[in-house]
């Protein structure tokens, strides 16, 4: 009874060998934003494409204004090639004098059922021709396996110094650390800032966008500069998608050997 017992296991493991899911295509989300700023509401026009090759399930967008989040239209479906526009209206207008940057989350699932997000940055002048920011920054292109260190050089080119609110707009999959939440920079300084990047579940090979924005505001208007790190994900020693699929296939014939041990042990 043994010998039939194991068995049985043996051609359940070699069924879920041979349909274990396969791997999704690529989605590439593209997205572009247009904006108008009355002194009654600001107006947001979003355009979200699929330029992958996989269709995106599931694609819900939602804005951080400030503290608040504020949810767009959820999109059941996001064929490659395809595109939706979307529109919002903040009213009323919560938008002072000068610029602002406000974070935009796109989150998706691919064909596997696997959580993704992208991110976009949405620009508001208010009114169109306010003074820039006064700040430069330069950081490289990053490629990460698991994780990796770099620098952000930044330049203030204002004659005063300067305290900034550092918002950290980082999809899902990645994480930043070790990097302040408050920048302090004198007149005509220049400051590096080391950082962190970590992957936590990013399956290779992709490429996301994280964006630091630093604000503050003297009594003229308010300042925000947006600063793109673009990261590359590549494969390590053991590839991550591999290596996560194998996990979950191990773990469903475990729970399932389990269940077909159980009931042969009560016939018996």
């Amino acid at each position: 009874m043994l010998a039939c017992r194991l068995r049985i296991l043996l051609a359940f493991a070699g069924g879920l060998a041979l349909s274990s899911p396969s791997l999704a295509g690529t989605i590439q989300m593209q997205v572009t934003t247009q904006t108008e700023v009355t002194p009654e509401a600001a107006k947001l026009t979003v355009i979200i494409a699929n330029q992958g090759d996989d269709a995106a399930l599931r694609v819900a967008p939602h804005l951080l204004v400030g503290e608040t989040g504020r949810a767009l239209q959820t999109l059941p479906r996001l064929a490659p090639g395809e595109s939706q526009t979307l529109s919002d209206e903040l009213r009323p207008n919560p938008f002072q004098k000068g610029v602002y940057h406000i974070p935009l989350y796109v989150d998706y699932e691919d064909a596997n059922g696997w959580p993704l997000q992208a991110t976009h940055i949405i620009e508001i002048r208010n009114p169109k021709g306010v003074a820039p920011s006064g700040l430069a920054a330069k950081i490289a292109p990053q490629t990460l396996v698991d994780e990796t260190r770099a620098t952000l050089t930044l330049y203030n080119s204002h004659n005063a110094r300067r305290t900034l609110a550092v918002q950290k707009v980082v999809p899902s999959a990645l994480l930043l650390s070790e990097f302040p939440d408050e920048v302090a920079i004198g007149p005509t300084e220049k400051l590096t800032l080391p950082l962190l990047l970590v992957n936590k579940n990013a399956l290779p090979p992709s490429h996301y966008r994280i964006t630091i924005v630093l604000a503050d505001q003297d009594s003229d208007q308010h300042y925000s500069e947006a600063i793109p790190i673009d990261v590359d994900v590549r494969e390590g020693s053991v590839p991550r998608r591999t290596l996560l699929m194998g996990v979950l296939a191990a773990l469903i014939f475990g729970a399932a050997a389990v269940v077909v041990y159980s009931r042969l042990s009560k016939r018996s």
